[in-house]
Order: C-alpha cells, then sequence, then structure tokens
C-alpha cells in the first residue's frame, strides 16, 4: 500500500491527482478539503472508486486544530505501523504565520517512523514565486503581487522542511499554468495531462532534489 495525503482536493488540480491515484489499487488517499459537506465533486469520487480507496478528510490548513483532528482520521484509517508517503501541499496558504500548521509534529513522525523509503513531502508552489524571474524573460514583475509574495514564503517553508528534516525529500514544486477555476480556461495546460506529469514527478523524487523547486517536467526553476 502507498499512502497519499492531498491538501485541496475538493477541486481542480487537487482533485484531478486525487482522481488519477485512486486508479491504481495500490494507492490508498486521503483527500483532505475545508468542508468535505459541500465538496460534491469529491464525494462523488469517493463513493464511486472500485477501489474504495478514497477517504475524503476534513482539514482547513489554516486552523491547527483542523490539522490535529485530521492526523488523528488518518491514523483511525492507517494499518498500525503505517504512515504516509507522500504529503502533497495542494492547499493554498494566505498568511506566512500559518504555513507551519501543514506539517505538525505528529503528521512529521509518520514519516519517520514509516517502514517505507518513501517520505515524500510536495509544496505545490507557482514560477511566480522565484525570485529570479520577477525581472527576467517571464515578465513577471507587476503581476499578482501578494499571490507571488506568498508562493515565495512557502518556497522557504518547503526548504526549512528539506533542511529541518533532512531523512524526508522535501522540495517545492510548480504544476505549471493550468486550466482550473484558479487558472483561468486560458491557461497552458490541461489540468487532465498535466496531473500525470506531477505523479511521475513525485513517484520519481529523490534526495537529489530535496530542498530544490522542481516543474512539472522535472527540471529545477531558480528560486
Amino acid at each position: 500500500m502507498v499512502a497519499w495525503f492531498i491538501t485541496g482536493t475538493s477541486r481542480g488540480i487537487g482533485l484531478e491527482l486525487a482522481k488519477q491515484l485512486a486508479a491504481n489499487s495500490q494507492n490508498t488517499i486521503f483527500a483532505s478539503c475545508r468542508s468535505p459537506a459541500t465538496a460534491k465533486a469529491l464525494n462523488e469520487l469517493a463513493s464511486s472508486v472500485p477501489n474504495k480507496n478514497v477517504h475524503v478528510i476534513a482539514l482547513d490548513v489554516e486552523d491547527e486544530t483542523s490539522v490535529r483532528n485530521a492526523v488523528k482520521s488518518v491514523e483511525g484509517i492507517l494499518p498500525a505501523g503505517a504512515g504516509i508517503d507522500y504529503l502533497i501541499n495542494n492547499a493554498a496558504f494566505a498568511d506566512v504565520n500559518t504555513l507551519e500548521t501543514a506539517t505538525p509534529e505528529n503528521l512529521e513522525s509518520h514519516f519517520k517512523t514509516h517502514k517505507s523509503e518513501r517520505k515524500v513531502v510536495v509544496t505545490v508552489s507557482s514560477e511566480v514565486g522565484s525570485i529570479t524571474y520577477v525581472d527576467s524573460e517571464w515578465n513577471l514583475g507587476g503581476m499578482n503581487p501578494s499571490y507571488a509574495i506568498a508562493k515565495a514564503a512557502i518556497n522557504m517553508l518547503s526548504k526549512k522542511i528539506a533542511v529541518t528534516y533532512p531523512e524526508l525529500i522535501a522540495f517545492a514544486f510548480s504544476p505549471g499554468w493550468i486550466k482550473t477555476d484558479l487558472g483561468g480556461w486560458n491557461a497552458t495546460f490541461d489540468v487532465a495531462d498535466a496531473v500525470p506529469r506531477h505523479i511521475k514527478v513525485y513517484e520519481g523524487a529523490t534526495k537529489a532534489i530535496s530542498g530544490k523547486f522542481i516543474d512539472q517536467f522535472g527540471k529545477e526553476i531558480p528560486w
């Protein structure tokens, strides 16, 4: 069994990631969102997959109590002694002071004690958070300053996780400009086509990319 914990799965990239992972019966997916009661598409996925390997978990990434309750829910489902193989921090964060709530010590302990070698922590970011790209040919200088600052902050969080927990494979990841409610329908990539590339990066991750910023094609992005 390969256990995945994904935040922000009620729609967009997170939902598509849960959907594609669920097609493999070897995967167990803990798909979290702020309000499961209103996550219609996610609940339909969980109830329809033949493998019954999608578990919907209530989680508000900005509420530490909610995070700890989510950890308890996962502990109640996982087999004794098992832990999370892949933690995909896909939910959008708004406040720098709440970023660490996505990985409290209880969740970190799953990685530290898990028997598997797959201890991967992915912080989903964006090229917009690259300081290098602000004055590059990407011409991102004046675009979405609040969003860019938030993404630069979670890039720092990802680097700190990698340094603090060297036993993990932790990296920031840019999924690309994807056609979703957030990315808009003029974006470059279709979500169903992009997510297999994301999964390939996640599953192929090694210590060589820990502490780095990686794009959907496995290439390094400058900070």
